[in-house]
C-alpha cells in the first residue's frame, strides 16, 4: 500500500529516525513517498520504506515501526539485534527466504550492494548482458535450497556482493541471527546496479 502524502505521525517517527543518523536529511512531505511492504516476520511491527525524491537520486531508507519503536535499518547487523530483542522474529519454512534475502539486503550499505538472487531475473543490470554472460548466469543460478535441523534453517543460495555472484549458504537461527557458513566465488565484473540510493 502506497501512501502519496503520509500520515504526519508516522513521517515525524519515521524522519526523526532517520535525520537522528544521518543528519537532517528528510525534512518535508513534499516529495517523500512512504509504502508499507509485506511482511510475515513480525505480527506487531509493520516494515516500510520511506522514499525521499527531494534527492537526485531519489533516496529509500527502510525501516520497522510498531508505533513505540522505530529501527532504521542503516547497514548495520546491530539495527536488527536491536529490533529482534523488542520483538523475535516469527520465523517458519514459509518466510524464511523473504528474512534472510531482507537481512542480507539492509546489512550493507548502500542496501542491496548485496542481495540474494533467485533467478536472472532478480539482478538489475546497468547495461544488456551479452549473450556469453547469460549463458554463464544460467548455468551458475539456481533457487535457494532450504533444510531445517531442529530450531535451525540453512539455505543454500546465490548471492551479489556489489558486482560479483557467489554460491553461498546461512545458518538461520530461532532468534533471528544469520550466520554466513560457505561462501564461493562464481562471478565478477557483472554490469549491475542501481537508479535509486537505497539506505
Amino acid at each position: 500500500m502506497t501512501q502519496g502524502y503520509p500520515d504526519k505521525e508516522l513521517f515525524r517517527r519515521l524522519s526523526k529516525k532517520i535525520n537522528l543518523h544521518f543528519g537532517g536529511i528528510v525534512n518535508s512531505t513534499k516529495h517523500t513517498n512512504i509504502e508499507i511492504l509485506p511482511n510475515t516476520i513480525y505480527t506487531n511491527t509493520k516494515l516500510y520504506s520511506l522514499t525521499d525524491f527531494g534527492c537526485l537520486p531519489a533516496i529509500k531508507y527502510m525501516l520497522f515501526d510498531n508505533g513505540h519503536n522505530t529501527i532504521l535499518l542503516d547497514g548495520s547487523v546491530q539495527a536488527w539485534e536491536t529490533l529482534n530483542s523488542i520483538e523475535k522474529p516469527n520465523l517458519t519454512i514459509k518466510n524464511i527466504n523473504e528474512y534472510l534475502s531482507l537481512y542480507i539486503s539492509t546489512t550493507s550499505f548502500p542496501y542491496e550492494i548485496q542481495k540474494i538472487v533467485k533467478c536472472i531475473d532478480d539482478i538489475d543490470f546497468t547495461e544488456y548482458p551479452t549473450e556469453n554472460l547469460l549463458n554463464q548466469l544460467s548455468q551458475h543460478i539456481q533457487p535457494p535450497v532450504l533444510m531445517q535441523q531442529g530450531k535451525t534453517f540453512t539455505i543454500y543460495c546465490n548471492l551479489i556482493v556489489q558486482n560479483n555472484l557467489f554460491h553461498a549458504a546461512f545458518d538461520i537461527h530461532e532468534d533471528g541471527r544469520v550466520d554466513l557458513i560457505d561462501r564461493k566465488f562464481l562471478l565478477t565484473e557483472l554490469p549491475v546496479g542501481s537508479l535509486v540510493s537505497d539506505f
